[in-house]
């Protein structure tokens, strides 16, 4: 049932994940801007004026991963308000459509609870649980494609101790 309310949060719910990818890329080439950098500064023995766009570029990335993460944060946000607007008014329709004495029934309590507190708490299923269920698959997986051509041996080691279950849930 949970799954099939995810139409409520419109496209929202799927630009939460793609900001979460583009958070996860722009990680990946931070990771491999610093690497490179440090390789050539501690193993080449270079100098550092022969890493200065590389600087620039992982200086350039800061801002645009906390932008990343403020978007990604606006659009969760968004698809759980959509969601629980749309729930609220499926539960008040139903007890509209069940009548007052249905209601009288059970102390006025629990159905602000139920309109409410139970409500409120599907919001962190559709803005933070459900993105990160796919995110959790497909980082991983980038993470592996990206540095497999790079170091077979690093691969290895990422391919065999990555987390499986997630990857079956792509």
């Amino acid at each position: 049932w949970l799954r099939q309310q995810k139409k409520a949060c419109g496209f929202y719910l799927n630009l939460t994940v793609l900001f979460g990818l583009l958070t996860g890329f722009s990680l990946i080439v931070q990771a491999y801007l610093l690497s490179m950098i440090l390789h050539g500064i501690i193993i080449l023995e270079l100098d550092k004026s022969h890493y200065t766009n590389e600087f620039l570029l992982l200086l350039a990335l800061i801002p645009v991963r906390a932008l990343l993460a403020f978007a990604r944060e606006r659009a969760s946000f968004e698809s759980g308000k959509r969601l629980r607007l749309q729930i609220r008014s499926a539960v008040l329709d139903k007890l509209t459509e069940l009548g007052p004495a249905f209601i009288k029934g059970k102390p006025v309590g629990s159905w602000a609870s139920i309109v409410l507190e139970q409500v409120e708490d599907l919001h962190d299923f559709y803005a933070r649980y459900l993105p990160q269920i796919i995110l959790a698959g497909f980082i991983p997986l980038t993470i592996l494609i990206v540095v497999f051509p790079l170091n077979w041996a690093a691969g290895l080691i990422l391919l065999t101790t990555a987390p499986l279950i997630p990857m079956f849930m792509i």
